[in-house]
């Protein structure tokens, strides 16, 4: 484990909408950008962003002591959302610590995450 410095996560936003994930439908960009258009769903290149920097996180020389993930880790705070961001994270290279904001507590509010 490194020492002497941390990397820093935020506004992951891993998942999408209950109703798109329950079916099983990807959910689109919606606000009309480069993204929509290309027809890349958002937040599955969410995903690919977080593994593509624990990778990079692997090349470090030295690696950092750990990584602080600070709030919107996951899109609106689902089980289903929550269970892929622990899947993603299972081999990071470094202990993760999290600060949930907003999108990560919508689904505990309404009683639908869980620890």
């Amino acid at each position: 484990m490194g020492q002497g410095y941390f990397a820093h996560f935020t506004d992951i936003h891993v998942g999408g909408p209950r109703w798109a994930e329950d079916k099983g439908n990807p959910i689109l960009n919606k606000m009309g950008n480069d993204e929509m258009k290309a027809g890349i769903p958002r937040h599955r290149k969410a995903e690919d962003h977080l593994l593509g920097a624990l990778d990079e996180l692997k090349e470090l020389n030295p690696q950092p002591a750990f990584v602080l993930v600070t709030g919107d880790i996951v899109a609106l705070g689902s089980e289903g959302e929550l269970r892929r961001y622990r899947k993603l994270i299972e081999n990071a290279p470094v202990p993760l610590y999290h600060t949930p904001s907003n999108h990560d507590l919508w689904g505990i509010k309404e009683g639908v995450g869980s620890g």
